[in-house]
């Protein structure tokens, strides 16, 4: 599974659970230092004995919302990291046939087992074939370009898009709370503050 945006990552990586304030349960640092990270998730609930089930595994690959460019220029930056990681996308589609065809006439394992196996392929074709090596470097390369980049166009919450999706509770009680009053620094703001 490709996740398109920081929004759809963290929904992915947390496993489609919320926590109580609204945020995922696995934040990550920074989005651009997740693009192509591959890891192993499940689209279904645990057991009670926090039990999930292995044939729901599923690989999710973080990537850049191909569609951004209609609210932000994308910059050489960003169309190189999108090209490196559709390269990775096609890298891993390839290990995954390849292990399902070594399969071929027998049964299948687990979706875990199947996912772990594709992610020690490519991380081993990263790792030691010189082409991979090759591919892994300039791809750790463009993602610090973009980082830095990002971090000098936008503030730093924006660079590293550290922006909490809410959920209904937490909406609530934000519009519980009402609209602010008074000027800011003023008697009136201050008193509602200390009354909340």
């Amino acid at each position: 599974m490709v996740t398109f945006s920081y929004q759809v990552t963290a929904i992915a990586r947390s496993n489609f659970k919320y926590n109580l304030h609204g945020n995922f349960a696995k934040a990550f640092v920074t989005f651009t230092s997740q693009i192509g990270k591959m890891s192993i998730q499940y689209y279904s609930e645990p057991t009670e004995s926090r039990a999930v089930d292995p044939d729901h595994a599923f690989i999710c690959i973080p990537y850049i919302y191909p569609g951004r460019d209609k609210w932000d220029s994308n910059n050489s930056e960003v169309r190189r990291l999108m090209g490196l990681s559709t390269h990775l996308l096609f890298l891993v589609g390839n290990f995954a046939m390849k292990q399902l065809d070594e399969y071929s006439g027998s049964t299948l394992p687990t979706s875990k087992i199947l996912c772990k196996e594709i992610i020690d392929a490519v991380k081993g074709f990263l790792g030691h074939a010189p082409g991979g090596q090759a591919f892994a470097q300039a791809f750790a390369e463009a993602k610090l370009s973009l980082q830095v980049s990002w971090s000098s166009l936008y503030n730093r919450a924006a660079s590293e898009n550290a922006c909490p999706i809410l959920d209904r509770l937490v909406r609530k009680l934000i519009a519980d709370l009402g609209e602010v009053e008074g000027d800011p620094s003023s008697i009136k703001r201050r008193h509602q503050l200390q009354k909340l």
